[in-house]
């Protein structure tokens, strides 16, 4: 059962419906992964955008290497903690990747070596979905299946929720991720009208 969440933020929900589009425009199959980011809890960390916007960069630049064709996204979220936290998206090419097994490893030694902690807990896997078809923290989209997208889309909703949002410092944004073309998105508006493409 996916749990829809009450008062979302409108455009956070077009901005993970438009990237979930064009991943599906690029590719007729799509892996889709979940995860979080934190810092240590016992330990204040300062200019946190600056650790995310490095690690985005240098995640982005080993997955397009390896022709995953990655496109993310994420919201900075933070109420009474030391640090804030992140719920990220990414979406990749699901004809390059089979399994998300080998992408955790990756996305955890990243992290790991750029706020300069491998304690476990720092990237946490989004495993709270019990629908058969989201399970550990992701799923495999395709353009023929309509039923598993819109499950997809309401277990992404949980990113685009209010609470915890609206207090971070001037001049931080609190969602961003993979630029979209003019173009791109123009073309993300009917994954079920695609021809297939690989």
């Amino acid at each position: 059962m996916i749990h829809k969440i009450d008062n979302n933020i409108p455009e956070i929900e077009a901005q993970l419906r438009q990237r979930v589009n064009t991943a599906l425009s690029r590719h007729a199959k799509v892996m889709v992964v979940r995860y979080d980011l934190r810092f240590p809890d016992n330990q204040p960390y300062f200019d946190h955008s600056r650790y995310l916007s490095s690690f985005l960069n240098k995640l982005r630049h080993k997955l397009k290497h390896k022709g995953y064709d990655p496109i993310d996204f994420w919201v900075r979220e933070q109420n009474y903690s030391l640090n804030p936290h992140y719920h990220c998206l990414l979406l990749l090419n699901g004809h390059k990747v089979q399994s998300l097994y080998g992408i955790f490893p990756v996305i955890e030694s990243l992290w790991a070596s750029i706020i300069g902690d491998s304690n476990p807990g720092l990237v946490e896997h989004c495993r709270q979905c019990t629908d058969w078809q989201i399970n550990l923290n992701g799923c495999r989209l395709t353009r023929n299946n309509e039923q598993l997208y819109r499950q997809c889309l309401d277990w992404l909703e949980y990113m685009a929720k209010e609470y915890s949002k609206g207090n971070a410092p001037p001049h931080i944004r609190e969602y961003g991720g993979s630029r979209i073309s003019g173009a791109a998105a123009r073309q993300s508006c009917s994954p079920f009208s695609f021809q297939e493409k690989i």
